[in-house]
C-alpha cells in the first residue's frame, strides 16, 4: 500500500518561525531600552513646571477620587490644572504619589515613565511590522526609537508624563486603525477611536492623530479614498472638540499667542527653522537641552533662518523627485510634519520655540520610512549590512543617551547644564532660583534670581519672586524696590502690589500698605485674602469701622467659615461690641470646640467683660490644646497679675520669656509681678534688661526708678527720674514721683 507524504508549505513555515522570533525579540528590545535608560531611576532633577505640577498642586499631593474628578471637571470648573487640559496625565502623577512618590524622591515617577516608554516601543514595533511586513525592520525601528537621546526628556522630566501617555495611546490608536483597515475589524476600529480619546485626554498635541491616519492611508496602506476619509470622521470630531478645549484653556491662562515671529511674513521663517532644527536633532542628537536659545533676530539676515530655508527647499525637492518612484518618502515625511503641526511654529503656546519632547510621536513617520528602506534591501547581504548599520547607530544612541541622562542627576546639575547650553535664556536661572527657594536656601535663591535679572532685567515675575525671597530673608527694605520695579514693568500685576503692601506693613508704613491693597480691590481683584489683609491693617491703625466692613464682606461670602467669624469677632472687641463678639465666638466654638483662635479671643472678650474666671478657663483651654501659644500664656499671666496673684503671673511670664527672650513687654510685666511678690532685686534685674532694650522709653525708665525707690536706692531713683524727664519733659508720673522723693530727702530728720 502506497503512502502519501504531506509536505508543509515552506513559506508558511518560515513565516511561523519569523513570527515566533519576532515575539521573542520584543522582550530583548525592551530589556536593552530599560538597561540604557536605567540611570533615570536615580535621577532627582526637577525641571520647568515640576514645582507647579508636583508641589503647588494639592490635588496631586493628596490623592483621592475627589482629586481625580477635579482634574476631569477642570474643563468646566477651572482651577485644578494651570494651562491646557490634560486630566489623564495629572491623574497618572497623582496615582504615583499614592504609591509613595514625592518631589523629594522621584523613583516611582521614573519607574512609571520608563515602563510607559518601553510599552510605546513595543507597540511601535507591532505597528511598523503590520505596516511594512518585515520583522527585522520593525525591530530595528523600535530599537532606534527606544534608545534615541531625544527620548530622555519625556522620561526624566516628571511633568512630561503627558507626552509619554499621549504617545502610547496615539501609537496604539494608529495600530488599531491599521488592523481595522487591513482586516475590517469593528473592534479594532472602536479601539482606535477610544485610544484617540485617551491620547487627547493626556495631551492636546495628540490633535494631529486623524491627519496621521489620513497620511497612513496615503502610505503605506495605499487606500486613500472618500471611504477611508469617512473612517476617520470620529477621530476628526474628537480632535476638533479637544482643539477647541485647548484654545479655550490656553486663552484662560493667557498662554496662546501667535508664533512669536512678530508678523505673518515671519511665520514661514519660523516653520522652516523648526523643520530643519528637528531633522538635525533626529539625525545628530547632540547638545540636547530643555531650554534652547531663541533665534534672534527673526529675519532673513539670521543665518539660522537661511539654513532652515535651504534645508526645506532641498527636502521638498527630494520628496518631489521621489514621487516619481515611490510614495514612501513623501508619506514618511508627511506623517512627521503632520505630527509636528501644532508645534511647528504656526502658533505659540509655550515659552519655548522648539523642544525635544515634541518629536516623541511625530518621529513615527521617519521610523516607518527607515523600516521601508530596510525592507527594500532585496538581498540577504544588503539587509545584513543594513542591520549592522542599525546596530552601530543603536550603540551610538546608547552612549549619547547615557551622557544626557547624567545631566539629570540633580536639579542643580540639570539647570547649570541648561545655562551652559543657553546662557542668555533666563528660564534655567529662574528655575534654579525657584528650586533653592523651595529648599529653603534663601541666599542661593537670591543669588540666582539676581543672575536671572541680569539676563532678563524687565521681567516682572522675576522682580516679584526676588522681592519675596528678600522679604523671607528679613530684608524688607531691599525687597521694596523689586516689587516697585515689577509694578513699573506691569502696573496690573497685582501679586506684586499685594506683596509690596505686605513689605510696607513690615517696615512700619501701614498707611502706604493700605493704599496699595485698596488699589488692588479698586482694580477688580476682589480676592478674599486681600480683604483679610486690608482688614488686618485697618484694625492695626485703629480704623475699626473700615476693618469691620472688610471682615463682614468675607463672612458674607463664606458664611460657614469659622475663621471669618473669629476675625469679625476681633473687630467687634476693638469696637467695644464685646457681646456681639462673644456671640460670634460661641457660634464658632459650637461647630469646633477645639478652635484655638476662637477660644483665645473668647478669653480676651471675657476679660473685657470682667468675667475673669471664665477668661482664665478660656486661656487654659488654649494652652491645653497648644502649650506653645505665647499670647494666651502672656494674657493669662496678665490676668493673674491683675487679680494680685503675682506668683502664678511670674510662672507664666517666665515660660513666655523662655520661648521669646526678647519679648520686652512680657519682661516688663515680669518685673511688675516680681515686685508684687516682694522679689524687688529680681524685679530690678528684669527692668534693667527692659531699659537696656528700650533706652529711650520713658515709661520703662520710670518703672525702673520706682523699683529703685522701693529698694531704698533714693539717689539713684532721683537721677533715673531726671533722665526720664530729659526724654519726656511732660511725663506727669515721673515729675510727681521725683517731687515726692526730693521732698522726702529734704524733709527734717530724713
Amino acid at each position: 500500500m502506497s503512502t502519501t507524504v504531506v509536505r508543509l508549505n515552506d513559506s508558511t513555515d518560515r513565516v511561523s518561525r519569523a513570527s515566533r522570533s519576532f515575539v521573542w525579540m520584543l522582550p530583548a528590545i525592551a530589556g536593552v531600552v530599560i538597561a540604557t535608560h536605567w540611570p533615570v531611576l536615580s535621577a532627582q532633577a526637577l525641571s520647568f513646571d515640576d514645582h507647579q505640577t508636583l508641589i503647588e498642586n494639592p490635588l496631586v499631593s493628596q490623592p483621592s477620587l475627589t482629586s481625580a474628578w477635579r482634574f476631569i471637571a477642570d474643563l468646566w470648573s477651572p482651577g485644578a490644572i494651570t494651562g491646557y487640559y490634560r486630566p489623564l496625565a495629572m491623574i497618572s502623577l497623582m496615582l504615583d504619589q499614592a504609591l509613595g512618590a514625592k518631589p523629594e524622591q522621584l523613583l516611582i515617577f521614573h519607574i512609571t515613565s520608563l515602563l510607559l516608554h518601553v510599552l510605546t516601543t513595543v507597540v511601535l514595533a507591532l505597528l511598523v511590522r503590520r505596516l511594512i511586513g518585515v520583522d527585522g525592520a520593525a525591530l530595528a525601528a523600535a530599537l532606534l526609537f527606544g534608545l534615541h537621546p531625544l527620548t530622555v526628556e519625556p522620561i526624566a522630566w516628571v511633568s512630561e508624563r503627558k507626552t509619554l501617555l499621549a504617545t502610547l495611546f496615539a501609537v496604539t490608536a494608529l495600530l488599531a486603525y491599521v488592523r481595522h483597515a487591513q482586516q475590517s475589524s469593528r473592534w479594532a476600529y472602536v479601539a482606535s477611536i477610544g485610544c484617540t480619546f485617551l491620547a487627547l485626554m493626556s495631551k492636546p498635541t495628540s490633535v494631529p492623530i486623524p491627519l496621521m491616519l489620513v497620511a497612513l492611508n496615503y502610505w503605506p496602506l495605499k487606500r486613500l479614498s472618500r471611504r477611508s476619509l469617512l473612517d476617520t470622521a470620529p477621530h476628526f470630531a474628537l480632535a476638533a472638540l479637544f482643539g477647541l478645549i485647548t484654545v479655550s484653556t490656553h486663552m484662560r491662562a493667557a498662554l496662546l499667542t501667535s508664533s512669536g515671529a512678530g508678523s505673518l511674513a515671519a511665520v514661514p521663517l519660523m516653520v522652516c527653522h523648526n523643520i530643519a532644527f528637528y531633522l538635525g536633532k533626529i539625525l545628530w542628537p547632540v547638545g540636547l537641552t530643555s531650554a534652547y536659545p531663541y533665534p534672534s533676530p527673526i529675519s532673513i539676515s539670521n543665518p539660522a533662518f537661511v539654513a532652515g530655508i535651504i534645508v526645506c527647499i532641498l527636502l521638498f525637492a527630494a520628496i518631489g523627485v521621489s514621487l516619481r518612484y515611490t510614495r514612501a518618502v513623501a508619506g514618511g515625511f508627511l506623517i512627521l510634519l503632520l505630527g509636528l503641526s501644532p508645534v511647528i511654529g504656526l502658533t505659540r503656546y509655550s515659552w519655548v520655540i522648539v523642544s525635544d519632547k515634541y518629536l516623541y510621536l511625530p518621529v513615527v513617520g521617519l521610523l516607518l520610512l527607515l523600516a521601508w528602506g530596510i525592507a527594500q534591501c532585496r538581498t540577504r547581504a544588503a539587509r545584513k549590512w543594513a542591520y549592522v548599520l542599525v546596530g552601530f547607530i543603536a550603540l551610538a544612541e546608547c552612549v549619547a543617551t547615557r551622557a544626557y541622562l547624567a545631566q539629570w542627576r540633580t536639579t542643580e546639575s540639570l539647570h547649570q547644564y541648561m545655562i551652559r547650553r543657553a546662557p542668555n535664556e533666563l528660564r534655567p536661572y529662574a528655575g534654579l532660583a525657584a528650586y533653592y527657594s523651595w529648599k529653603g536656601q534663601t541666599a542661593e535663591a537670591v543669588r540666582w534670581y539676581l543672575a536671572a535679572l541680569d539676563v532678563g532685567p524687565n521681567n516682572h515675575i522675576l522682580h516679584n519672586n526676588l522681592g519675596n525671597e528678600l522679604l523671607r530673608a528679613g530684608r524688607p527694605a531691599e525687597a521694596i524696590p523689586h516689587f516697585e520695579a515689577a509694578l513699573r514693568i506691569r502696573p496690573d500685576y497685582q501679586f506684586a502690589r499685594i506683596n509690596l503692601a505686605s513689605c510696607l506693613a513690615v517696615v512700619g508704613q501701614p498707611d502706604a500698605a493700605i493704599r496699595h491693597l485698596q488699589t488692588v480691590l479698586n482694580e477688580g481683584w476682589d480676592a478674599l485674602e486681600v480683604h483679610h489683609d486690608l482688614g488686618e491693617l485697618l484694625l492695626h491703625v485703629d480704623r475699626k469701622d473700615e476693618a469691620a466692613r472688610h471682615f463682614e464682606h468675607i463672612r458674607a461670602v463664606r458664611p460657614d467659615s469659622l475663621d471669618a467669624k473669629v476675625d469679625l469677632a476681633r473687630v467687634r472687641i476693638a469696637q467695644s461690641r464685646t457681646e456681639d463678639a462673644l456671640r460670634l465666638l460661641d457660634e464658632a466654638l459650637s461647630v469646633d470646640a477645639s478652635h484655638v483662635d476662637a477660644q483665645f479671643n473668647r478669653g480676651i472678650a471675657l476679660t473685657h467683660l470682667e468675667q475673669l474666671d471664665a477668661a482664665e478657663a478660656a486661656y487654659q483651654r488654649v494652652l491645653d490644646a497648644d502649650p506653645t501659644h505665647l499670647n494666651a500664656r502672656n494674657n493669662l499671666a496678665n490676668l493673674y497679675l491683675r487679680r494680685g496673684d503675682g506668683e502664678r503671673a511670674v510662672l507664666h511670664y517666665r515660660k513666655v520669656l523662655e520661648s521669646q527672650p526678647r519679648l520686652t513687654a512680657a519682661r516688663a510685666n515680669l518685673a511688675v509681678a516680681l515686685a508684687a511678690t516682694g522679689a524687688i532685686r529680681e524685679a530690678l534685674d528684669a527692668q534693667r534688661t527692659v531699659v537696656a532694650e528700650r533706652p529711650n522709653n520713658a515709661d520703662a525708665m520710670c518703672q525702673l526708678a520706682l523699683l529703685l525707690s522701693v529698694d531704698g536706692q533714693r539717689e539713684l531713683a532721683i537721677r533715673t527720674y531726671q533722665q526720664v524727664l530729659k526724654i519726656a519733659p511732660t511725663h506727669a508720673e515721673a515729675r510727681r514721683r521725683l517731687a515726692e522723693l526730693q521732698g522726702a530727702t529734704s524733709a527734717p530728720g530724713s
